[in-house]
């Protein structure tokens, strides 16, 4: 037989050979599974018709389980896999797929849970929670809706402090924590969108509101908008900051140097005379009037931007002074 022949017999025969042979099993070192179980074909390449024998429960949403080299050496012997360790470091890594559900999601399913409940006691129905661990973590199926669920609620007496279970969804097998924290019941207050100086009037535009805790709510701030709109500031307003009855006033009719009809009225006349405003004024304020003859100041109350009214009887004569027109009555 010549030497090119032997060659070519030989190479055919390992041809033959290697067609009907199946390849060898082949470790992964790593694996993310998105079942509940763990199949051969997710821990060794190259598997073949075994590779969807199941052989343990993957690990809860988000947790990693690793099975050293004894293990899979048993697995596979018990399974008919030719396949033996390298060495006795030999492992695998299996992760479940999960996706890590935001903390501001957490935080909204409890504070909805918790207003409930808190409501349900007379309280408000706007809180907040502070959560005791801000770390924590909540693992979801990736291919869940996002919803969570909130079991085991319970809120101390004076509604708080909290303690709950955290469920990512309702499916078998979803991740769960317990959390903690405290519970501030809130209301919502108007603050102004813009800066308002003592000159301006409050708009319905100007207005928006903040959730501030209750136990740094002072007693005098406006919690009703309808008592800001048409009023004015008696100092320059910031916005975004809550605003106390005391500091608005209704809107300046009467500015400072203003020339006025002082009106003093009793039953039985009715006198005026020429002022002029010392300050400025609202509408029912009493404000400083000056009688431009007599130059005597007297108190008066607004009431439009052209005219005052006096009515302590002192007042009446000094406003009337010189000058004064009396009409009988």
């Amino acid at each position: 037989m010549t030497r090119s022949l032997f060659i070519v017999i030989f190479l055919g025969l390992a041809l033959l050979s290697g067609a009907g042979a199946q390849a060898a099993p082949v470790l992964r070192g790593s694996v993310t599974v998105d079942d509940d179980m763990i199949r051969l074909g997710d821990i060794f390449d190259d598997a073949g018709d075994k590779a969807d024998t199941v052989v343990a429960t993957a690990p809860p949403f988000g947790r990693q389980a690793v099975y050293d080299a004894e293990w899979l050496f048993n697995v596979a012997r018990a399974n008919g896999l030719e396949w033996q360790p390298a060495s006795r470091t030999d492992h695998v890594t299996i992760e479940r797929a999960a996706h890590a559900v935001p903390a501001a999601q957490i935080e909204d399913a409890l504070k909805a849970a918790v207003a409930k409940e808190v409501a349900a006691r007379g309280g408000s129905n706007k809180v907040l929670v502070n959560v005791d661990n801000r770390s924590i973590t909540l693992y979801a199926d990736p291919e869940s809706d996002g919803t969570i669920q909130i079991r085991d609620l319970w809120l101390d007496r004076d509604a708080s402090r909290f303690t709950a279970t955290i469920a990512a969804g309702d499916q078998p097998g979803a991740h769960t924590t317990k959390v903690s924290g405290r519970v501030y019941q809130v209301t919502s207050v108007p603050v102004l969108t813009r800066r308002v100086a003592a000159s301006d009037v409050v708009g319905a535009d100007d207005i928006r509101f903040v959730d501030v805790r209750n136990d740094a709510l002072a007693s005098d701030v406006i919690t009703d908008p309808d008592v800001l709109i048409g009023m004015s500031p008696r100092r320059q307003a910031v916005d975004g900051v809550p605003l106390r009855a005391g500091d608005f006033r209704a809107p300046i009719v009467v500015s400072k140097g203003t020339l006025l009809t002082m009106i003093v009225q009793t039953p039985y006349m009715l006198l005026t005379a020429q002022g002029r405003a010392v300050e400025d004024g609202a509408k029912g304020d009493i404000i400083k009037v000056m009688n431009t003859q007599s130059k005597t100041t007297v108190d008066a109350v607004v009431d439009s931007a052209s005219r005052v009214f006096v009515q302590t009887p002192a007042a009446m004569q000094a406003a009337a002074g010189a000058g004064g027109r009396t009409l009988a009555r």
